[in-house]
């Protein structure tokens, strides 16, 4: 499941207006209202940024056998844990798992094809996502 940015935002604008109106007819000030639109607003990006990275395919791992993928671990913070170099550490640690599982298929010898395949995106990101882990490794 993709997490639809367009979609959510359109029914928090509805929800907030139907809000506002309530607010506006129980007699809140508009300067409240729009303190607390604002602060709903961040709120709910806080919350759209971490559906984006949660609704999504990366769990492939939990779909596919691992004797199909080869993988000898149980998910990537089994793959983190065991870098020893501390840069290394520090980069990986705040990369997002789908660069850390892209980045494991290549390391594994999967073409940037194949991993496309296998995550269910397009190749570019793939390639996007390696030359970004590439810069943040420089």
């Amino acid at each position: 499941m993709v997490y639809n940015k367009a979609s959510e935002e359109k029914k928090w604008k509805k929800w907030k207006q139907k809000e506002e109106q309530i607010l506006k007819e129980n007699g809140m000030t508009d300067d409240k209202i729009l303190e607390l639109r604002r602060y709903d607003w961040r709120d709910f990006n806080a919350e759209r940024r971490f559906k984006k990275w949660q609704l999504t395919n990366y769990n492939f791992i939990n779909q596919v056998p691992f004797t199909e993928l080869k993988l000898p671990i149980r998910d990537m913070s089994d793959v983190i844990d065991q870098i020893e170099d501390e840069n290394l550490y520090q980069v990986m640690i705040k990369a997002h798992i789908q660069d850390l599982v892209i980045l494991y298929l290549k390391m594994y010898g999967y073409k940037n094809k194949e991993i496309a395949s296998i995550m269910n995106i397009s190749e570019s990101i793939v390639r996007k996502r390696l030359s970004n882990i590439r810069k943040k490794l420089k």
